[in-house]
């Protein structure tokens, strides 16, 4: 029994016909491009890919044809083919369609052997439906992620108010350590604070204007009088994730260390909050001798509250001066990146 079998070689005319017939039919979209990355012929699917007829797109440059953001990719591409470094390539990319929307694809781009002129064929394979179902994964993701970051800082915060309360309880048991638990208490205070404001913000960072207001209300809670308060910025600033807790305590130091210290029947011990999105400014005047000289850089002269503001201070990002006067010290915090953002 004869079995029909193809000829070793096929007729040219055979394969140019089945060659078109693959270039034309194809879902995915095919693109010849020369040298220098014009497109010579692209087929229907790369012309509905990018929204174009097959008359418009002829002649386009490749790089007007893919996003900003990833033409760098094309061209390290094309330095590498010139080269005859590669002998395939793959990416995905953005493309610009016509409309001016951009669309995913995944791209395969080879040297197209044979032809007559030296030249590469690229294809094209819609993935923008991979990409938004990526994309809405990563939103659910981010969704439990801030739900769990909320309820572990809501957490945090019950349990250091349940620890003030047990110190409340032995500073009442043991007078003679009444000065220790108090700045215990007011530390955590400030460290409740941010945990109370992290747990309705999002993914750990915390609004500046909301953190230096309840440390106000916090120091009135321990008992002492509630600062004066001026807010002056024309935006609410964002104290970053990992430095809030730090910028709390150091903010909570200077506050209630010029509550203790300041002469609140001479004059309200005032705290104005100023700046931008680059620099916030906390300022915290009030009325004192004003004699004492404090050096932040070497230490001198700090009391156990400003030793930890002196220990908490970042390298980079915050700067803190002390100015004494005449009958008043003015304490200014400045804030700035990686800090604030």
């Amino acid at each position: 029994m004869d079995i029909a079998r193809l000829p070793k070689e096929m007729p040219h005319a055979a394969e140019d016909q089945d060659f078109r017939l693959i270039f034309e039919q194809s879902p995915i979209g095919i693109a010849m491009i020369d040298l220098n990355m014009y497109i010579l012929k692209a087929n229907r699917a790369f012309c509905e890919l990018l929204g174009y007829s097959e008359e418009e797109i002829t002649g386009f440059r490749t790089s007007h044809l893919v996003h900003a953001d990833d033409r760098y990719k094309g061209k390290q591409f094309h330095s590498q083919f010139l080269k005859g470094e590669i002998s395939s390539f793959k990416e995905e990319i953005r493309y610009l369609r016509k409309d001016g929307s951009a669309v995913w694809a995944k791209i395969t781009a080879a040297p197209l052997h044979g032809h007559s002129s030296k030249c590469c064929v690229v294809f094209s394979e819609n993935i923008m439906s991979e990409k938004l179902a990526e994309e809405k994964r990563m939103a659910h993701a981010g969704v439990q992620r801030n739900t769990l970051i909320r309820e572990v800082n809501h957490r945090i915060k019950n349990n250091i108010q349940s620890v003030i309360g047990l110190l409340r309880y032995q500073m009442r048991q043991n007078p003679e350590l009444s000065t220790s638990m108090q700045q215990a208490i007011e530390r955590l205070h400030a460290v409740a604070i941010v945990h109370g404001i992290q747990g309705i913000s999002r993914l750990g960072s915390c609004s500046l204007v909301k953190l230096v207001s309840e440390i106000c209300d916090a120091v009135e809670a321990t008992g002492y009088c509630r600062p004066k308060l001026q807010i002056l910025l024309p935006k609410d600033i964002t104290v970053m994730d990992g430095e809030s807790v730090p910028t709390a305590l150091i903010i909570n130091e200077l506050v209630a260390n010029a509550v203790k210290h300041g002469n609140n029947r001479k004059s309200p011990i005032r705290v104005t909050l100023n700046g931008d999105r680059t620099c916030a400014s906390i300022r915290i005047d009030n009325a004192a001798s004003g004699r004492d000289v404090f050096k932040m850089e070497s230490g001198t002269g700090l009391g156990t509250g400003l030793n930890l503001v002196h220990a908490l201070l970042p390298p980079a990002g915050a700067s803190l001066s002390i100015r004494p006067g005449h009958g008043e010290v003015t304490v200014e915090l400045c804030l700035a990146e990686p800090i604030i953002g």
